[in-house]
């Protein structure tokens, strides 16, 4: 961002019509980025909402088919992805709402839209930091479920190794690309937002 132009925009206190342009889009511009924060979580809910969907299909599908008979361990492993899954929702929800509300605070005057996107990014950095604590805490709990199945007789020893392999790899890439993004956008940004609210309140008064 060009802090230049910002700082022209009330150099010497002057407001024109041209400089209010500038200020118009630069709220225009943070009010994109938190709209856009809220797609990702939206869009974050919708695809997990469709593998989970996905997942009763096939496991009810199995069943009727006589392919994978439900069973105790099926209950309970249906019963933990369910809790794990409600975690995630309940997570997603609120952070979504948490950024619908800083939209709504982000009109009026460039400081208002500033604040809030800061606000939104601090969010997304927080939620990527319990994610980083939280998806290897489902990873754990995979690979144990996979070797309880393999003990019982549910799975056989390669397809209980490969199971707890795969889900690994797959939330780890998950959190991989979440810090990726954290530390070329989340945080440059967050730098950027308050060396722009810095400025503003150097300004002087109107």
């Amino acid at each position: 961002m060009n802090f230049n132009e910002l700082e022209k925009t009330w150099d010497r206190q002057t407001v024109t019509a041209e400089n209010a342009l500038i200020a118009a889009s630069l709220s225009k511009r943070l009010n994109s980025d938190i709209r856009h924060e809220r797609r990702r979580v939206l869009g974050g809910i919708v695809v997990v909402a469709f593998a989970v969907l996905v997942g009763w299909i096939v496991t009810i599908g199995f069943h009727f088919a006589g392919i994978a008979p439900i069973n105790r361990m099926t209950v309970i492993s249906l019963s933990i992805g369910t809790i794990i899954d409600a975690a995630f929702f309940i997570l997603a929800i609120r952070s979504a709402r948490r950024i619908q509300s800083e939209l709504k605070a982000s009109t009026g005057t460039l400081a208002n839209s500033a604040s809030a996107s800061l606000r939104t990014i601090e969010s997304r950095m927080d939620d990527t930091r319990l994610a980083a604590y939280g998806l290897p805490l489902v990873v754990v709990a995979n690979a144990a479920l996979c070797l309880v199945k393999y003990s019982t007789g549910d799975l056989p020893g390669f397809s209980a190794l490969i199971g707890a392999i795969a889900v690994g790899i797959f939330l780890g890439a998950i959190l991989a690309a979440m810090w990726w993004r954290y530390r070329t956008h989340l945080l440059p940004r967050r730098t950027e937002l308050q060396e722009l609210l810095a400025s503003l309140h150097e300004l002087p008064a109107r």
